[in-house]
Parts: structure tokens; sequence; C-alpha cells
């Protein structure tokens, strides 16, 4: 598990940080706001955050082949 950035929501949120190379999203750029959720997206990574009711789902980029 790790400590996601405080921007969400101004709290810690604790996440399942998948494999040990995976990015620990320290910055991220607001999305918007759809329907109670909020989107980001990680400065490092690419990868959007998503967060709605106290959890949190990262959806990873996917290079295109």
């Amino acid at each position: 598990m790790i400590s996601v950035s405080p921007l969400l929501d101004g709290r810690q949120v604790r996440v399942d940080a998948g494999p040990s190379d995976a990015c620990s999203h320290p910055s991220m750029d607001f999305l918007g706001t759809n329907q109670g959720a909020r989107f980001f997206r990680c400065q490092r990574c690419g990868a959007v955050l998503v967060r709605q009711d106290g959890r949190v789902w990262i959806v990873p980029i996917r290079p295109k082949t």
C-alpha cells in the first residue's frame, strides 16, 4: 500500500501500489469531476487517478503497439 498525494480532497488515501517499480504519483494535475468522482493525471507517469466515495482507482497508460 502507498499513500497518494494530499491533492485528493486533502486526505491521505491508501491504494494498492502494484509492482515494486510502480510510480508513487508524487504530483498530479486535476482534470475535473463527474457524478461525484474526481479525476487527476500523474505528471510523472501519465496514469489517471479516479477518486470517489473514499476509494481511489489508478488507470495506467499503455504504450501504443
